[in-house]
């Protein structure tokens, strides 16, 4: 039995104590940057220009759905059989990474028909840093992803945005929180949606979710809240976004496998990309990673800290 992870502050004498360990295991994160890149990615069947992907976030998703005591899908539900109201989820998921919904058709009977991409593909190659696509993946939205915006960012800041967020957007989808879909972005988000963003702080909460495919005669905008949540938690455990220290690792249940163990987690390396051809390009800063701090284990848990930042190089598609 996997036991789970405890993130929250540890005391400045523990820090000292494992700060050689930690920088040790950084080394290594970084000398094996290709093999340990995000796996995490967009996923779909289309022939357009985007190269289609695996769709791990999505599959996390159904398999969580599908598991709960109470399923929330039929057991029969797969990535290829799910329907509209299924697919409300789905797009939640994918927004964090289409914050525009770019990669969709505007149609209204259809919410998950995909288009060529271009759109996507150019914006976020060589969009304006100003546009959600490029705040996202490279910009001050990257906490979206359980990343840093920048280098040196405190991961005391870092993990603020990330609990802000996931407060706002999480009463969105429970409803009777007093956060609604027809409220401001500036009322909750002030900071990032104001006057001179697009959207203004003016648009609501759910012209946000729904981006440019407003059409969808069913959208569900709590559904497609609770996604961007699960995005953000997901992405907060793959190791091309995060970085994570075990403090207890005599805790862990060993994990076999013939791809090798990651020096963070103990846990299979993901295999090399083969699907994405990674180069560094000029156009945009590097995405960084974030950092977050760990607590003192105080029961037997798995305690974890998300440590400093490193860069990561750009492909053709957000990973």
């Amino acid at each position: 039995m996997n036991i789970p992870a405890q993130v929250d502050i540890i005391p400045t004498p523990q820090l000292d104590l494992l700060k050689t360990n930690q920088e040790a295991q950084l080394d290594l994160l970084k000398a094996r940057d290709v093999a340990l890149s995000k796996r995490f990615e967009i996923g779909f069947d289309a022939l357009g220009v985007v190269t289609a992907l695996d769709a791990i976030h999505e599959s996390i998703t159904l398999a969580a759905f599908i598991a709960r005591a109470h399923p929330l899908f039929p057991q029969t539900s797969t990535y290829d059989n799910a329907n509209n109201a299924q697919w409300e989820f789905l797009r939640g998921i994918l927004w964090n990474d289409d914050p525009r919904c770019l990669l969709f058709d505007d149609d209204d009977d259809d919410n998950h028909n995909f288009g060529l991409g271009v759109e996507f593909l150019a914006e976020f190659q060589f969009g304006n840093p100003g546009t959600l696509t490029q705040r996202s993946h490279y910009g001050d939205l990257q906490f979206l992803h359980a990343m840093a915006s920048a280098e040196g960012e405190s991961p005391h800041a870092t993990k603020a945005k990330i609990m802000h967020w996931v407060e706002v957007m999480y009463k969105l989808a429970a409803g009777a929180q007093s956060i609604n879909p027809s409220d401001k972005l500036s009322a909750h988000f002030p900071s990032f949606f104001n006057a001179t963003t697009k959207p203004s702080g003016d648009a609501t909460l759910a012209t946000l979710l729904v981006g440019t495919t407003p059409s969808f005669t069913a959208i569900d905008v709590r559904k497609r809240a609770l996604g961007t949540c699960l995005h953000l938690i997901q992405d907060s455990y793959a190791v091309g976004h995060t970085a994570r220290v075990v403090l207890n690792p005599g805790d862990m249940v060993p994990r076999n496998s013939s791809e090798g163990t990651c020096p963070v987690l103990s846990s299979p390396i993901p295999p090399t990309p083969t699907k994405l051809t990674d180069k560094t390009t000029s156009s945009s800063p590097p995405r960084v990673l974030a950092a977050s701090v760990p607590s003192a284990p105080s029961t037997p848990t798995i305690t974890k800290t998300m440590t400093a930042t490193r860069t990561t190089t750009r492909s053709t598609a957000p990973r």
